[in-house]
């Protein structure tokens, strides 16, 4: 039988009224999860009505609410937990105050929200005495030594924050293992314009080549490639740049490069922001090379609709520079953290 809900009254009703009426917790869980384009789907006459994809952002954390439940490093075995909300397998979680975890020694632990399906209360990990028992039907961040994913649906639901690491002193590592729910990885190509290389005092275009091979860039040159693109309406957080690569030998030498890029909208002078040259391995014949500009330094750069120009940069003069032959620019890969 169809429904459409919320409608008044606790019972169903019959012929015009037939999908109104009462509603179970599950049936809610779907459509919090087909709200946010996270993979609800109500199937009728089953124990656990939501489908569990893992190629979807059926579970995660709201980008979009402050703070993010990001895990930090509170010093000795405490790991720090902010405010934030998430999609818990379609219920919605909120913690207003924050919470500090105690980890265990020596060991490997993730860092959750976790719902609880069963009716008998718990005691989760990380929490003090004080903190009494967690009563059933809840969910609260703790720490475990496994994540659960019940499917069934008849024990618990872990989503991941992050993932921690500890010795006999102190917590080593903090990784972040966050999904947002809310937003996503969106990728971009970007061709060049132009390409040229410096030699002497000219400036000599260069010519694609084509067969995959992209613009060479010569030995015992600079080479200057520029791109432009527009950043998407719907960007939420920095973009991280990758110029691509090609070299066609079966060794794999060093190129020295630099991505840097400029930013502007309408009436704006562009804003430049300089990379810095580094060393990037090739990968050997045919196969690509990705040299990424580094994330923190391009986060919170311009807004959406601002005109964004890519620049990358071969010095192949540089004694850095071991590939000592031509080697093949193909453009830039852009990926930015959008709204759904």
């Amino acid at each position: 039988m169809p429904k459409s809900y919320p409608w008044p009254g606790v019972v169903g009703g019959t012929g015009a009224g037939a999908d109104s009426g009462r509603y179970n917790a599950p049936e809610w869980w779907a459509v919090w999860a087909a709200q946010q384009q996270a993979g609800g789907l109500i199937v009728p006459d089953v124990a656990a009505p939501l489908r569990t994809l893992s190629a979807w952002a059926n579970i995660g954390v709201y980008y979009g609410i402050p703070n993010q439940l990001e895990v930090t490093d509170g010093g000795g075995f405490v790991a720090d937990v902010d405010t934030g909300g998430a999609l818990v397998d379609g219920q919605f979680f909120y913690e207003d105050e924050g919470r500090s975890l105690t980890m265990p020694a020596s060991q490997t632990y993730y860092v959750v929200v976790r719902k609880n399906y069963t009716a008998a209360a718990y005691s989760p990990p990380g929490y003090a005495a004080g903190d009494g028992i967690v009563p059933a039907y809840t969910a609260r961040i703790t720490w475990v030594s496994a994540l659960v994913q019940s499917t069934d649906r008849s024990t618990y639901w872990d989503i991941p924050l992050a993932t921690v690491v500890t010795d006999g002193a102190e917590i080593t590592s903090v990784t972040d293992t966050r999904e947002w729910v809310d937003s996503y990885t969106m990728y971009e190509w970007v061709t060049p314009y132009i390409v040229y290389n410096v030699t002497g005092a000219a400036n000599v275009d260069v010519t694609y080549l084509a067969g995959m091979t992209g613009w060479p860039t010569p030995d015992s040159a600079g080479t200057q490639a520029f791109g432009r693109t527009v950043i998407p309406n719907r960007t939420i957080a920095g973009v991280a740049i990758d110029s691509i690569w090609m070299w066609q030998n079966p060794t794999s030498p060093d190129i020295y490069v630099r991505n840097s890029y400029s930013y502007g909208g309408c009436t704006d002078q562009l804003s430049p922001v300089a990379g810095s040259y580094a060393v990037q391995t090739l990968e050997a014949t045919y196969a690509l090379t990705c040299y990424e500009t580094s994330l923190a330094a391009l986060m919170n750069f311009g807004v959406a609709g601002d005109l964004l120009e890519l620049n990358t940069s071969r010095d192949a003069t540089d004694p850095l520079d071991t590939a000592n032959a031509a080697v093949y620019f193909l453009g830039w890969r852009l990926s930015y953290l959008v709204s759904k």
